[in-house]
């Protein structure tokens, strides 16, 4: 539904769906003569565009193969009666006759429907909006564990709905293990993290390491992990558990980040 202001490309692509013309470039495949004698190459193009993150090629090719299942004949016909026919003022006003609580996921990089809509759909309806950065159109099919987590948050009213980022678009982080052998390894270890991060200018690294080495990496403002004062306990046999478990609960931490479950720090 036309809830946000068009962007110029959509009001163009809107505008000539009807027409005929001698090419069809890039969203100007959103055409009922084109679909309806180029439907696979509109499919193809189509779900490249909904599935826009990296490594999406299963999905894309699922919803291709499904998309032929059907016809560009009633492709066309679904466009002609769907939402997308309203007018902005009708369409607003249907979402401001809804009463009950609303949650909007809208993916950062959509390239079917621009965020604007869903930030516009948030506002008319009084609901919760949350952007899920590095994501594209369809964030429940290629991110469905972070979106049903999102749903079950706002219904359970555990607490703020936060907007989420995918991996590839957070902060690059190093956890460095540093060994405490000699401070010849530890001048050799802060090259490499220098090195690092002239090709990753962003890297965070957070430093695994003991004494005389935390002291090298404290003089050059280096950030040492908590977890390195565990290494400094004496080596008997609770210390070693002590370790263990820390280590334990640093690894379960790291996959609840990847599932969403927890905020990046």
């Amino acid at each position: 539904m036309p809830l946000g202001e068009d962007h110029p490309l959509e009001s163009a692509v809107n505008a000539a769906f009807d027409q005929e013309h001698e090419t069809y470039e890039g969203w100007f495949k959103y055409n009922r003569h084109f679909w309806l004698r180029n439907h696979r190459e509109f499919l193809d193009f189509f779900f490249s565009q909904v599935f826009a993150e990296p490594h999406s090629t299963k999905q894309i090719e699922d919803c291709v193969s499904w998309g032929l299942e059907s016809t560009p004949e009633v492709l066309v016909a679904t466009q002609r009666f769907s939402g997308s026919n309203l007018g902005r003022a009708d369409a607003i006003a249907l979402a401001q006759s809804v009463t009950c609580p609303v949650l909007v996921v809208h993916g950062e990089n959509d390239m079917v429907v621009p965020i604007a809509h869903g930030q516009a759909l948030a506002e008319a309806t009084g609901g919760t909006m949350v952007t899920m950065h590095g994501a594209a159109h369809a964030p429940n099919a290629r991110d469905p564990v972070k979106v049903n987590l999102l749903i079950r948050e706002f219904v359970e009213g555990s607490g703020q709905v936060r907007p989420w980022r995918r991996a590839m678009t957070r902060r690059r982080r190093a956890l460095y293990v540093s060994s405490p052998i000699g401070l010849g390894h530890a001048q050799r270890d802060v090259a490499i993290a220098d090195e690092l991060r002239k090709l990753q200018p962003d890297l965070e690294i957070d430093w695994l390491a003991q004494h005389p080495v935390t002291e090298v990496l404290k003089a050059r403002g280096e950030r040492i992990h908590p977890a390195s004062a565990d290494l400094a306990e004496p080596r008997t046999e609770a210390g070693g558990l002590r370790l263990a478990d820390r280590f334990r609960r640093l690894a379960a931490d790291a996959r609840r980040r990847r599932a969403g479950t927890i905020p990046d720090g």
